[in-house]
């Protein structure tokens, strides 16, 4: 089993219904070239599960790894961040991304199969979800397109993915976040 990512794609050329398992993977990061490297050598494998999965979402295990924790350290501290309206991910609850790779595993399902939830969900998105749940000054969220962004860091576009394939395997749709 490997758990792979949607940073494998750049998303500057997304197929209209999102990233399927066929897509030719062009990632733009460090992180997506690894990721990548990764998935082909497990795919020599005789009994792999490559699994690419959306953005989780939820609290992680130390308070600080998961996109959440890190937008509501910044909003809370009232550091004001940028975030992108044209990033997409397809975002989904961890609960809802064990019970998915449970049930792979116990379909011992093998290949590659992308896993991400129904709905897209830009960066912004998620900043504004925190500013509506949360009592944050909503000056500290900023709006911009990736191509605004002059840090000079390898920038995504829209990489949801076609997880329809993983869906009809498990038997199971994960909720759209939020």
């Amino acid at each position: 089993l490997f758990c792979s990512t949607d940073l494998i794609f750049s998303g500057n050329t997304p197929p209209a219904a999102g990233y399927h398992e066929a897509s030719p993977p062009d990632p733009l990061s460090m992180i997506g070239k690894t990721f990548l490297q990764a998935e082909q050598v497990m795919a020599q494998l005789p009994a792999a599960l490559i699994l690419r999965k959306g953005l989780p979402m939820g609290a992680s295990f130390s308070g600080r790894k998961g996109p959440l924790d890190y937008l509501s350290h910044r909003f809370r501290h009232n550091k004001p961040l940028t975030l992108f309206y044209d990033e997409l991910r397809s975002a989904l609850y961890l609960d809802d991304f064990i019970t998915g790779l449970c049930l792979l595993w116990e379909k011992e399902a093998t290949g590659l199969f992308h896993f991400g939830g129904p709905q897209r969900v830009s960066l912004y998105d998620i900043g504004q979800y925190l500013m509506q749940t949360r009592a944050y000054d909503p000056a500290c969220l900023l709006r911009a397109s990736r191509f605004e962004d002059h840090a000079g860091l390898p920038r995504i576009g829209n990489v949801a993915l076609n997880s329809q394939r993983a869906y009809a395997c498990m038997g199971f749709t994960p909720r759209a976040w939020p």
